[in-house]
Protein backbone atom coordinates (compact mmCIF):
# COMPACT_ATOMS: atom_id res chain seq x y z
CA UNK A 1 0.00 0.00 0.00
CA UNK A 2 3.28 2.22 0.74
CA UNK A 3 4.57 2.29 -3.02
CA UNK A 4 4.37 5.05 -5.14
CA UNK A 5 3.63 7.63 -1.87
CA UNK A 6 6.45 10.02 -0.59
CA UNK A 7 9.16 8.70 1.93
CA UNK A 8 7.96 10.53 4.94
CA UNK A 9 4.74 9.26 4.64
CA UNK A 10 5.90 5.53 3.96
CA UNK A 11 5.88 3.02 7.10
CA UNK A 12 9.41 2.84 8.73
CA UNK A 13 9.73 -0.86 7.72
CA UNK A 14 8.50 -0.23 3.93
CA UNK A 15 11.31 2.75 4.11
CA UNK A 16 14.06 0.02 5.13
CA UNK A 17 12.72 -2.38 1.93
CA UNK A 18 12.74 0.05 -0.28
CA UNK A 19 16.03 1.36 0.70
CA UNK A 20 17.39 -2.58 0.70
CA UNK A 21 15.81 -2.66 -2.71
CA UNK A 22 17.95 0.14 -3.88
CA UNK A 23 21.46 -0.84 -1.82
CA UNK A 24 24.39 -1.01 -4.29
CA UNK A 25 24.67 -4.92 -3.80
CA UNK A 26 20.80 -5.20 -4.90
CA UNK A 27 21.93 -3.44 -8.34
CA UNK A 28 23.00 -6.66 -10.54
CA UNK A 29 19.67 -8.59 -9.66
CA UNK A 30 18.37 -5.23 -10.50
CA UNK A 31 18.89 -4.71 -13.77
CA UNK A 32 18.31 -8.17 -14.63
CA UNK A 33 14.98 -7.73 -14.12
CA UNK A 34 15.02 -10.37 -10.70
CA UNK A 35 15.82 -13.66 -12.90
CA UNK A 36 17.38 -16.49 -11.56
CA UNK A 37 20.47 -16.65 -13.54
CA UNK A 38 22.43 -19.66 -14.27
CA UNK A 39 25.82 -20.71 -12.00
CA UNK A 40 27.38 -22.27 -15.69
CA UNK A 41 30.02 -20.13 -16.66
CA UNK A 42 29.84 -18.50 -20.19
CA UNK A 43 32.19 -20.05 -23.01
CA UNK A 44 34.48 -17.89 -25.51
CA UNK A 45 35.81 -19.43 -28.15
CA UNK A 46 39.54 -17.61 -29.05
CA UNK A 47 41.41 -17.76 -32.08
CA UNK A 48 42.89 -16.29 -35.06
CA UNK A 49 41.00 -15.72 -37.55
CA UNK A 50 40.57 -18.77 -40.19
CA UNK A 51 41.96 -20.98 -37.55
CA UNK A 52 38.97 -23.17 -37.21
CA UNK A 53 36.77 -20.69 -34.71
CA UNK A 54 33.94 -21.30 -37.09
CA UNK A 55 33.79 -24.63 -37.43
CA UNK A 56 34.77 -24.89 -33.86
CA UNK A 57 31.86 -23.01 -32.60
CA UNK A 58 29.37 -24.65 -34.88
CA UNK A 59 30.23 -28.67 -33.38
CA UNK A 60 29.77 -26.90 -29.80
CA UNK A 61 26.58 -25.44 -31.21
CA UNK A 62 25.51 -29.10 -32.01
CA UNK A 63 25.58 -29.92 -28.19
CA UNK A 64 22.22 -30.40 -26.64
CA UNK A 65 23.06 -27.89 -24.03
CA UNK A 66 25.27 -25.14 -25.36
CA UNK A 67 24.50 -22.44 -27.17
CA UNK A 68 26.76 -20.71 -29.70
CA UNK A 69 25.12 -19.82 -32.59
CA UNK A 70 25.44 -16.38 -32.60
CA UNK A 71 28.25 -13.95 -33.23
CA UNK A 72 27.24 -11.08 -31.00
CA UNK A 73 30.26 -9.61 -29.63
CA UNK A 74 29.58 -9.86 -26.13
CA UNK A 75 32.16 -7.99 -25.14
CA UNK A 76 30.77 -4.72 -26.93
CA UNK A 77 27.47 -5.23 -25.28
CA UNK A 78 28.91 -5.31 -21.98
CA UNK A 79 30.96 -2.02 -22.09
CA UNK A 80 27.98 -0.49 -24.03
CA UNK A 81 25.44 -1.79 -21.51
CA UNK A 82 27.83 -0.88 -18.44
CA UNK A 83 27.74 3.07 -19.77
CA UNK A 84 24.54 3.45 -20.27
CA UNK A 85 23.59 2.10 -16.56
CA UNK A 86 26.07 4.12 -14.65
CA UNK A 87 24.62 7.16 -16.75
CA UNK A 88 20.75 5.89 -15.79
CA UNK A 89 21.46 4.44 -12.49
CA UNK A 90 24.86 6.73 -11.57
CA UNK A 91 22.42 9.23 -8.99
CA UNK A 92 20.36 6.48 -7.54
CA UNK A 93 23.53 4.28 -6.58
CA UNK A 94 26.73 6.84 -5.98
CA UNK A 95 28.44 4.20 -4.27
CA UNK A 96 28.85 1.73 -6.57
CA UNK A 97 32.34 1.59 -8.21
CA UNK A 98 33.66 0.04 -11.37
CA UNK A 99 33.38 -3.64 -10.81
CA UNK A 100 29.48 -3.24 -9.58
CA UNK A 101 28.99 -1.55 -12.96
CA UNK A 102 30.57 -4.34 -14.92
CA UNK A 103 28.92 -6.77 -12.76
CA UNK A 104 25.42 -5.68 -13.23
CA UNK A 105 25.95 -5.10 -17.11
CA UNK A 106 27.27 -8.83 -16.88
CA UNK A 107 23.48 -9.83 -15.37
CA UNK A 108 21.87 -7.53 -17.80
CA UNK A 109 23.66 -9.74 -20.71
CA UNK A 110 23.26 -12.86 -18.75
CA UNK A 111 19.46 -12.36 -18.66
CA UNK A 112 19.27 -11.67 -22.20
CA UNK A 113 21.64 -14.58 -23.36
CA UNK A 114 19.95 -17.11 -21.19
CA UNK A 115 16.39 -16.07 -22.67
CA UNK A 116 17.72 -17.11 -25.78
CA UNK A 117 19.29 -20.22 -24.32
CA UNK A 118 15.88 -21.53 -23.48
CA UNK A 119 14.21 -20.60 -26.14
CA UNK A 120 16.38 -22.72 -27.97
CA UNK A 121 15.59 -25.87 -25.53
CA UNK A 122 19.64 -25.13 -24.06
CA UNK A 123 20.90 -24.52 -20.87
CA UNK A 124 24.34 -22.63 -21.53
CA UNK A 125 25.91 -19.85 -23.57
CA UNK A 126 29.15 -18.93 -25.40
CA UNK A 127 30.17 -17.20 -28.19
CA UNK A 128 32.87 -16.46 -30.69
CA UNK A 129 33.88 -13.21 -31.96
CA UNK A 130 37.66 -12.14 -33.53
CA UNK A 131 38.65 -9.80 -31.27
CA UNK A 132 38.07 -11.96 -28.22
CA UNK A 133 42.03 -13.27 -28.38
CA UNK A 134 42.94 -9.44 -27.28
CA UNK A 135 40.90 -9.21 -24.58
CA UNK A 136 40.57 -12.17 -22.09
CA UNK A 137 41.50 -9.45 -19.14
CA UNK A 138 38.13 -7.16 -20.01
CA UNK A 139 36.05 -10.12 -20.95
CA UNK A 140 36.79 -11.27 -17.27
CA UNK A 141 36.27 -8.32 -15.82
CA UNK A 142 32.51 -8.97 -16.13
CA UNK A 143 32.27 -13.34 -16.45
CA UNK A 144 35.50 -13.86 -13.55
CA UNK A 145 34.37 -17.17 -13.91
CA UNK A 146 34.53 -17.62 -17.65
CA UNK A 147 35.84 -20.65 -19.57
CA UNK A 148 38.28 -19.55 -22.36
CA UNK A 149 38.13 -22.44 -25.45
CA UNK A 150 41.51 -21.64 -27.78
CA UNK A 151 42.09 -23.56 -30.99
CA UNK A 152 44.91 -22.55 -32.68
CA UNK A 153 46.18 -23.51 -36.54
CA UNK A 154 50.04 -23.19 -37.87
CA UNK A 155 50.34 -19.50 -39.01
CA UNK A 156 51.38 -20.72 -42.67
CA UNK A 157 47.62 -22.16 -43.32
CA UNK A 158 46.22 -19.33 -41.75
CA UNK A 159 47.99 -17.05 -44.57
CA UNK A 160 46.91 -19.25 -47.52
CA UNK A 161 42.99 -19.38 -45.96
CA UNK A 162 43.30 -15.15 -45.53
CA UNK A 163 44.72 -14.67 -48.74
CA UNK A 164 42.47 -16.45 -50.47
CA UNK A 165 39.08 -15.32 -48.92
CA UNK A 166 40.98 -11.37 -49.43
CA UNK A 167 40.72 -12.66 -53.14
CA UNK A 168 37.27 -13.80 -53.30
CA UNK A 169 35.46 -12.49 -50.71
CA UNK A 170 33.97 -9.04 -51.18
CA UNK A 171 33.74 -8.46 -47.65
CA UNK A 172 37.55 -9.44 -47.20
CA UNK A 173 38.79 -7.76 -49.89
CA UNK A 174 36.94 -4.14 -48.55
CA UNK A 175 38.14 -4.57 -44.76
CA UNK A 176 40.84 -2.61 -43.98
CA UNK A 177 42.05 -4.98 -40.73
CA UNK A 178 42.00 -8.40 -43.15
CA UNK A 179 45.96 -8.65 -44.76
CA UNK A 180 46.94 -8.30 -48.27
CA UNK A 181 50.38 -10.06 -47.81
CA UNK A 182 52.07 -12.49 -46.64
CA UNK A 183 53.56 -10.63 -43.92
CA UNK A 184 50.46 -9.02 -42.75
CA UNK A 185 49.00 -12.10 -42.14
CA UNK A 186 51.85 -13.40 -40.11
CA UNK A 187 51.88 -10.17 -38.36
CA UNK A 188 48.49 -10.76 -37.46
CA UNK A 189 48.44 -14.15 -37.20
CA UNK A 190 50.70 -13.39 -33.97
CA UNK A 191 48.93 -10.51 -32.68
CA UNK A 192 45.76 -12.71 -32.19
CA UNK A 193 47.56 -16.17 -30.82
CA UNK A 194 50.46 -14.60 -28.97
CA UNK A 195 48.39 -12.44 -26.19
CA UNK A 196 46.08 -15.46 -25.62
CA UNK A 197 48.35 -17.83 -25.14
CA UNK A 198 50.32 -15.29 -22.75
CA UNK A 199 46.78 -14.72 -20.61
CA UNK A 200 45.31 -17.90 -20.25
CA UNK A 201 48.78 -19.90 -19.73
CA UNK A 202 48.08 -17.84 -16.44
CA UNK A 203 44.49 -18.96 -15.51
CA UNK A 204 43.84 -22.24 -13.87
CA UNK A 205 43.60 -25.11 -15.82
CA UNK A 206 39.44 -25.48 -15.64
CA UNK A 207 39.30 -22.04 -17.04
CA UNK A 208 41.60 -22.20 -20.43
CA UNK A 209 41.76 -24.95 -22.74
CA UNK A 210 44.17 -24.99 -25.87
CA UNK A 211 44.28 -26.95 -28.82
CA UNK A 212 45.46 -27.13 -31.87
CA UNK A 213 42.98 -26.97 -35.22
CA UNK A 214 44.74 -30.07 -36.71
CA UNK A 215 44.26 -32.12 -33.57
CA UNK A 216 40.47 -31.22 -34.59
CA UNK A 217 40.57 -32.27 -38.19
CA UNK A 218 42.89 -35.62 -37.38
CA UNK A 219 41.75 -36.72 -34.32
CA UNK A 220 38.16 -35.44 -33.91
CA UNK A 221 36.67 -37.73 -31.50
CA UNK A 222 39.59 -37.92 -28.60
CA UNK A 223 39.87 -34.30 -29.03
CA UNK A 224 36.15 -32.93 -28.33
CA UNK A 225 36.35 -35.66 -25.34
CA UNK A 226 39.22 -33.48 -23.71
CA UNK A 227 37.25 -30.68 -24.72
CA UNK A 228 34.16 -31.71 -23.25
CA UNK A 229 35.61 -33.04 -20.29
CA UNK A 230 37.37 -29.45 -19.86
CA UNK A 231 33.47 -27.95 -20.34
CA UNK A 232 31.98 -30.17 -17.99
CA UNK A 233 29.92 -31.60 -20.38
CA UNK A 234 28.81 -35.07 -21.95
CA UNK A 235 30.70 -35.72 -25.39
CA UNK A 236 27.01 -35.86 -26.98
CA UNK A 237 27.35 -37.61 -30.09
CA UNK A 238 25.63 -34.85 -32.34
CA UNK A 239 29.52 -33.16 -31.29
CA UNK A 240 31.50 -36.27 -32.21
CA UNK A 241 29.89 -36.78 -35.78
CA UNK A 242 29.93 -33.31 -36.45
CA UNK A 243 33.36 -33.13 -35.57
CA UNK A 244 34.15 -35.68 -38.14
CA UNK A 245 33.21 -33.89 -40.79
CA UNK A 246 36.38 -32.04 -41.41
CA UNK A 247 38.88 -31.77 -44.48
CA UNK A 248 42.01 -33.02 -43.54
CA UNK A 249 43.11 -31.48 -46.93
CA UNK A 250 43.11 -28.24 -45.28
CA UNK A 251 46.12 -28.93 -43.46
CA UNK A 252 49.45 -28.44 -44.63
CA UNK A 253 47.87 -26.25 -47.19
CA UNK A 254 51.01 -24.07 -47.28
CA UNK A 255 53.40 -26.26 -48.31
CA UNK A 256 51.15 -26.99 -51.68
CA UNK A 257 50.54 -23.10 -51.95
CA UNK A 258 53.35 -21.09 -50.70
CA UNK A 259 56.91 -20.39 -52.80
CA UNK A 260 60.18 -19.94 -51.48
CA UNK A 261 59.15 -16.42 -52.19
CA UNK A 262 55.68 -16.55 -50.22
CA UNK A 263 58.01 -18.25 -47.07
CA UNK A 264 60.57 -16.04 -46.93
CA UNK A 265 58.08 -13.02 -46.77
CA UNK A 266 55.93 -14.86 -44.07
CA UNK A 267 58.83 -15.43 -41.83
CA UNK A 268 59.98 -11.53 -42.05
CA UNK A 269 57.67 -11.15 -38.94
CA UNK A 270 60.16 -12.97 -36.80
CA UNK A 271 58.18 -13.14 -33.89
CA UNK A 272 55.67 -15.39 -35.73
CA UNK A 273 58.50 -17.30 -37.06
CA UNK A 274 59.56 -17.52 -33.55
CA UNK A 275 56.20 -18.83 -31.91
CA UNK A 276 55.50 -21.24 -34.95
CA UNK A 277 58.50 -22.95 -33.71
CA UNK A 278 57.24 -22.40 -29.96
CA UNK A 279 54.14 -24.10 -30.63
CA UNK A 280 56.03 -27.31 -32.32
CA UNK A 281 54.80 -26.78 -36.09
CA UNK A 282 57.56 -28.42 -38.19
CA UNK A 283 59.56 -26.04 -40.23
CA UNK A 284 61.03 -26.70 -43.55
CA UNK A 285 64.44 -27.27 -45.33
CA UNK A 286 63.39 -24.08 -47.66
CA UNK A 287 62.53 -22.26 -45.15
CA UNK A 288 65.50 -21.99 -42.83
CA UNK A 289 67.26 -19.38 -44.48
CA UNK A 290 64.32 -17.40 -44.18
CA UNK A 291 64.52 -17.78 -40.37
CA UNK A 292 66.25 -15.38 -37.87
CA UNK A 293 64.85 -16.35 -34.43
Amino acid sequence: MDQGFPARFQHPASRDREKEKFSVRNLPTLVSGGKHLSTRPPVFVLGSQRSGTTALQSILNHHPDLFLGMEINVNGLLESNRDSLRETLADHFPAADDATWNQSAASQVSALMESLVRQKGKKRWGDKWPSYSRQMARIESFFPDCQFVHIIRDGRDVACSMLAMKSRSEVWRNAEWAPATWAAASQYWHDNVRPALEHGRRLPAERYFEFRYEDMVKEPVPTMHKLCAFLGETPDPLVLRSAQGLKRSSIGSHQRKMDRTALDQWHTCHAASKLLTELGYVVSQQEYGALTI
